[in-house]
Parts: C-alpha cells; sequence; structure tokens
C-alpha cells in the first residue's frame, strides 16, 4: 500500500516523535525499496541523536543517486491525519502476508512429500514472522499503574501454603525450573501440583518421557488412594472400585490436558500451546524433562542446544503470558558430594538454564541416597545406617534456590510414593 508507507514516512520526517508509535516497524516491512532505504536511514540517523527532516533525506537520496522527486510525495501525504499505529500494524500485516506466499511457493517448489516435514517447517517459518503487537514499550508511570493493579488472576498458586508464601506464587511470563535426580519424585511433584492448578486454569502438561496412561494412573492414585500398580495390571479390588467410583465426578473439574508426544521441539510445543488457547484458558505449561526438547541445531554442542531451549522456554512464558514449568535433570556431581543437597551449579549441561529461570527448586530426598548406600546387615555399620535410614523415610525437601522476586529456602514435605503423593509439613520440623 504506497499511500499508507509514504504517510508513514512522510510523518516521520515531520515529526520524528512520530517514530515511537510505530515501535514494531522494520525496513525489511517496506514493500516498496526507495521507502525501505529512506526508513532504513532515519532509523539510524534517530537512533544516532539526530534530528532528520526532509532536507537531510534528500541529500541522502542524491548521495545515493535516487530520484529526489518523491520527497513531493513524502510531504504531500503529511496533510491529512496519520494513525501512526494503525499504519504502522497494516504495514507489517501486508508484509507477512508476501512472507508467508513466499513461505507456501518455497514449500511447494521443494516437493516435500512428508505431513510432518511440512508441519514442522511450516510452522519454524510462521514463528519468524510472527510479530506480538501488543509488546511495545511502555513509560514507567503506566507500568508502575500495571503493577498496582495487579490481583490474584494475574499470578498462579501451587496449592502448597508454604511453598506459595515463599514465592509469593509463580508469576505469568515465569519460567520456572524443577530439578532433580532420577526417581527424586520431581515428575510426581510436578503433577500434583499442576493438578492443583488445573481447579483454576487451565494446564498443558507435555510428558516425553512418562506415558498419558502413567500420569493418569498416578493421579488415580493419588485422588483416590488406589495403587497405581493395581491399576496397571487390572487387579483392583471391590474396595478400589468403589473409591473410583465415588471421585468419577470429581475428574471433570480438572482442566488437566496432557500431550505424550515424544521428540518435540521448541516450535511443535509453540504450535500445540497455540491450538490449546483457541480450546481453554491456559496459565500453566509444565514440560516433562527439558533435556527431552528436540533441538533443531545440530551443528550445536550439547550445552549450546539447551541453553537455545532454555532461551526458547523463558520466550514462549512470555510471549503467551502463561507460566512455564520445565523439570530438569541433574548432573552426577552432587552424587559424589558428601552432602548431597543439589545446588544450582548441578543442574545439567547448561548454566544459562539457572540464568534463564525466574524460580529454580530442586526435589530432594535423603531416602533415595541411603538407599543406595545399604550396608549389609551383618555389617558393623548396619545399625547406624537404619537409624539414618529410618530418620528421613518418606521424607523430602522442596530447595528453593533461587527466586528472582522472593526468598529462597527449604519446604519440609512428606513423601508418599505409593500413593504419588507430596503432602507439606505444617509444623517447622518433620
Amino acid at each position: 500500500n504506497q499511500e499508507l508507507e509514504e504517510a508513514l514516512i512522510g510523518n516521520i520526517l515531520a515529526n520524528n516523535m512520530n517514530l515511537l508509535k510505530s515501535p514494531n516497524l522494520e525496513a525489511k516491512h517496506f514493500y516498496f525499496t526507495d521507502y525501505k532505504l529512506i526508513f532504513e536511514e532515519a532509523i539510524k540517523r534517530i537512533g544516532a541523536g539526530e534530528v532528520v527532516d526532509f532536507r537531510i533525506i534528500t541529500t541522502f537520496l542524491k548521495n545515493n543517486n535516487i530520484e529526489t522527486s518523491i520527497i513531493k510525495d513524502l510531504m504531500k501525504a503529511t496533510a491529512g491525519i496519520c494513525d501512526m499505529d494503525s499504519y504502522s500494524n497494516e504495514i507489517i500485516r501486508l508484509w507477512q502476508i508476501r512472507e508467508l506466499k513466499n513461505i507456501l511457493n518455497l514449500i511447494i517448489n521443494e516437493n516435500i512429500s512428508d505431513f510432518d516435514a511440512i508441519k514442522t517447517k511450516l510452522e519454524g517459518e510462521i514463528a519468524d514472522i510472527s510479530i506480538n503487537m501488543s509488546k511495545q514499550p511502555k513509560k514507567i508511570d503506566k507500568i508502575i499503574d500495571d503493577v498496582l493493579s495487579v490481583h490474584q488472576k494475574e499470578l498462579v498458586f501451587t496449592g502448597f501454603e508454604k511453598l506459595d508464601i515463599l514465592t509469593g506464587g509463580f508469576e505469568l511470563g515465569n519460567l520456572v525450573i524443577v530439578g532433580g535426580r532420577p526417581s527424586s519424585g520431581k515428575t510426581t511433584f510436578c503433577l500434583n501440583f499442576a493438578k492443583n492448578v488445573s481447579l483454576n486454569h487451565g494446564v498443558l502438561f507435555f510428558s516425553m518421557e512418562v506415558s498419558d496412561k502413567s500420569l493418569a494412573r498416578k493421579f488415580l492414585n493419588e485422588t483416590t488412594g488406589v495403587s497405581a500398580y493395581r491399576l496397571k495390571i487390572g487387579a483392583i479390588s471391590e474396595g478400589d472400585t468403589m473409591a473410583l467410583e465415588n471421585n468419577r465426578h470429581t475428574w471433570k473439574n480438572y482442566n488437566l490436558i496432557i500431550d505424550q508426544e515424544n521428540g518435540i521441539n521448541l516450535l511443535t510445543i509453540r504450535s500445540k500451546i497455540k491450538r490449546a488457547l483457541l480450546k481453554t484458558d491456559i496459565k500453566m505449561v509444565c514440560i516433562d524433562y527439558l533435556q527431552l526438547i528436540a533441538s533443531s541445531g545440530k551443528e550445536y554442542s550439547r550445552e549450546q542446544q539447551i541453553s537455545r531451549i532454555s532461551e526458547g522456554l523463558k520466550k514462549i512464558a512470555k510471549d503467551f503470558n502463561i507460566v512455564v514449568v520445565a523439570l530438569s535433570q541433574l548432573s552426577r556431581a552432587g552424587d559424589s558430594r558428601e552432602n548431597k543437597r543439589p545446588i544450582l551449579s548441578d543442574l545439567r549441561d547448561s548454566g544459562a538454564i539457572e540464568q534463564n529461570a525466574d524460580i529454580v527448586m530442586f526435589t530432594h530426598r535423603e531416602e533415595y541416597f541411603l538407599e543406595r548406600e545399604k550396608v549389609p546387615e551383618h555389617s558393623k555399620h548396619y545399625e547406624d545406617w537404619l537409624k539414618c535410614y529410618n530418620n528421613v523415610k518418606g521424607l523430602a525437601d522442596i530447595i528453593v534456590s533461587k527466586n528472582r522476586e522472593g526468598e529462597c529456602g527449604d519446604i519440609k514435605f512428606r513423601f508418599n510414593g505409593k500413593q504419588s503423593q507430596f503432602l507439606e509439613v505444617k509444623n517447622d520440623s518433620y
């Protein structure tokens, strides 16, 4: 739309402050080459603190052997009323349509016959041309107004009272990391609070390691007490059947969506979130677990791949204004320490996980480590081992090691593995 491009550039040259009303606009969004060059030059000079007017741009055009007659068109375009915000959004929309047509033509010309390959390529290319028009710079007074008007719907609470008090709740846009060694209970812990959250908000749970049926059995195990193992083999008792029937009416109350596709990448996760948001009000996305997300950059080292993935998850949280909870494996470094409590440097494969996260917490069970260090009953150390083991059996700590806008600390829990359940300890000691 030549008139739109003329009006927008003309009004920027007439008053450079108008540029602030088009924060998402870039030179590449213009269709006409001359206007693209003028906008690029104006942006560069204004950014350097210069005042750019029609005279300056006329000199620029002459120096680059570009016909200066277009200056008259630009000056005429300033005569009418120009809605800079609407005009720039329309120019961007037209650019997106042109880019999308180019993408579709490329896919057709490449003769890709595999649906998944077409889908992945299309999702990736579309993500590159997607622009969130609402994420515009704001003056501090406007941001302060937003801060002071925040109420509880802007926060997501886990349903664990002490944990929610310590963290202040998860803020929309947060990336939360839950780390733990294998069998430390991190999946169970995440499923527990995802269940609590899903009573008030939509929760999308990506399970790349555990099947959806296994998660459903854990869910039933926690809510009804029926053994997940008996559910698995189909050997439920009359009492189990009664417990299931008594709770059947409550399952629809949980807005918990399970996605068990393996090997998905960030682009697929984005696409699935978009589709889920069309159907329900998703406020939390859980990913079990971060290291299983496929990387599109095969040329990078594993550390760089995980860094890109954690950055991508943080961007997803901000772009969709949701809480992203990503489970993360820990390195074996803690196994060789006398004190097995996990620390931030134990996060596996990349320090960028800690850097990008707003909150980092760990599941820790001394019982898990003592079970692995069990000594023979005839050993002289057996009684000491048994005493230590009995002191920590069925106990767990949730260790909040990073909290960008709050305190860190430990929350004491009882862990019931047979019922897939973490329960907060109400008093100060176990």
